[in-house]
């Protein structure tokens, strides 16, 4: 057995606009995986709402008008540094408590 540690997270997800997920149905998921991290002594940690609205970007629609429409998926180089430093973060806890 090796003395591996594991962190499940959450990723970031636009939170300043109606999102495109049933909010019961992923406030339940969220639920699921983070009662699973913790009964398997996973370390969890929840990055949905780290990265502000506007550093999140747009795509090319999916619709037929075209044009651009938000994109739930991909965010801006500064949300980027956000979130790598949070897991920076949580890599070196998990360390501190091995």
């Amino acid at each position: 057995e090796y003395d591996t540690k594991v962190i499940v997270y959450i990723p970031p997800l636009r939170s300043d606009v109606p999102r495109p997920y049933d909010p019961i149905e992923y406030s339940d998921f969220k639920n699921d995986i983070e009662s699973r991290s913790l009964n398997s002594g996973v370390r969890f940690a929840d990055f949905e709402k780290l990265v502000p609205g506007p550093l999140w970007g747009t795509k090319d629609s999916t619709a037929i008008k075209g044009g651009q429409e938000l994109d739930f998926m991909h965010f801006q180089e500064k949300g980027h540094l956000l979130l790598g430093q949070s897991v920076v973060n949580e890599v070196l806890e998990a360390i501190n408590d091995f």
